[in-house]
């Protein structure tokens, strides 16, 4: 994958029994030696798995990281959405791609929601609690935020 429009032209919604969603979870990684890495994330019952998977290749300071995520309707969202977490030349982005569990039709991605804001800061709460040794505090510390 080139750059993050490839990772989101690559996810899919697929109908499950009676409704559409984003399954597996993807994550996507270029690690430090420029080599590219799928990731395929069944049966998770927790977000916080996705969230220590993303954390591994972030500690091992892979070069970019895209995390694709499924969520219900949450706060100011009115749909199903996939959630994408980004790091790419050392930013960190997080968008969303509402979607109509009905028909699985993608709708236009939003970056500035109230959800998406709080789904932010839910992650970084989650990662920081994460990293114990200074090395990987300078890590999270070098990070930007978008």
């Amino acid at each position: 994958m080139k750059n993050i429009d490839d990772f989101i032209n690559f996810l899919k919604v697929d109908k499950q029994d009676k409704y559409y969603c984003h399954n597996p979870m993807i994550l996507f990684a270029e690690n430090k030696k420029g080599e590219n890495e799928l990731n395929c994330i069944l049966d998770v019952d927790t977000v916080q798995k996705c969230y220590l998977l993303f954390l591994k290749y972030f500690t091992d300071k892979a070069k970019r990281i895209y995390l694709s995520i499924d969520f219900a309707p949450l706060m100011d969202s009115k749909t199903d959405f996939i959630l994408i977490h980004k790091i790419e030349n050392g930013e960190f982005n997080t968008i969303a791609i509402p979607y109509n569990k009905l028909t699985g039709e993608k709708m236009k991605i939003e970056k500035s929601k109230k959800y998406i804001k709080f789904l932010d800061w839910q992650f970084f709460k989650f990662i920081h609690l994460q990293i114990k040794d200074s090395r990987n505090k300078k890590l999270m510390d070098s990070l930007k935020l978008n």
